[in-house]
């Protein structure tokens, strides 16, 4: 597959400040601009149904990367992620999402970095590995994005210790460009009496007084409404349709 072209956009971003970074989208390829310091972002593009092989068999039609499901019945979830990241005014914000597995986290995620992005946004979910090369590069109490910013963390309680580290240097961070930051993080369990909240958000102190202030809402997660009967009957219907008669994925 050939890579896509990097955005005009993206090529001549515009930086305020000092020590900035550009937070540079492609794919899942993510090309850098050589020289400038980067966070590296994906949308998982080539996860999707039309472009992979993964989307062949069962697990790959219930994979949220491959879209092969329609994403319905969550149209108040994210308007109101949508209030959060455009209407919030604080220039840092992270909300925590929390559901069971399969009730579609990953999936509504996705789709919030497609409209993100849609209207010039720069979206995506980050890794593991990625998450701590650039805290190991940069001191993000300095760091200027140059346009409003969603940045998506799955399996938010395997990270815990080095996002208290993160949230701790963002929570003094001047953001002198008027771009909102959004860290929208997903796990399945998620409140102020389990350990891994506390390794990210503090457990008293000077870090917990720091940093608890960038929770949207302060008081703990955002737990994800089960899905409507209705929508979860249309899921199921195109599930079986995706199926067929003959037991495989069409």
């Amino acid at each position: 597959m050939s890579p896509e072209p990097i955005p005009p956009a993206a090529q001549h971003a515009e930086v305020f400040g000092r020590n900035n970074v550009v937070v540079q989208i492609q794919g899942d390829g993510n090309t850098v601009i050589p020289g400038v310091a980067h966070l590296e972002l994906t949308r998982h593009l080539r996860l999707r149904r039309s472009n992979s092989r993964q989307a062949r068999g069962i697990s790959g039609l219930l994979s949220p990367y491959t879209y092969s499901i329609p994403f319905v019945g969550r149209e108040d979830v994210v308007a109101d992620l949508w209030r959060w990241m455009e209407r919030d005014h604080r220039p840092v914000s992270v909300r925590v999402l929390v559901a069971p597995g399969g009730s579609g986290k990953t999936r509504l995620a996705l789709e919030l970095c497609d409209q993100a992005t849609a209207r010039g946004w720069d979206a995506g979910f980050v890794t593991d590995t990625e998450l701590k090369r650039f805290f190991d590069k940069e001191n993000l109490s300095a760091w200027g994005w140059s346009r409003p910013t969603l940045i998506v963390l799955d399996y938010a309680a395997s990270k815990a210790q080095l996002l208290g580290k993160w949230f701790s240097e963002l929570a003094g961070n001047p953001a002198t460009s008027g771009a909102p930051l959004r860290l929208l993080l997903l796990e399945r369990r998620a409140d102020p009496s389990l350990y891994w909240w506390g390794e990210a958000f503090g457990k008293g102190g000077r870090q917990a007084l720091a940093v608890q202030p960038l929770l949207d809402p302060e008081d703990g997660p955002f737990v994800l409404p089960r899905l409507p009967a209705e929508y979860r009957r249309r899921v199921f219907e195109a599930i079986v349709q995706e199926i067929g008669v003959s037991g495989k994925p069409k």
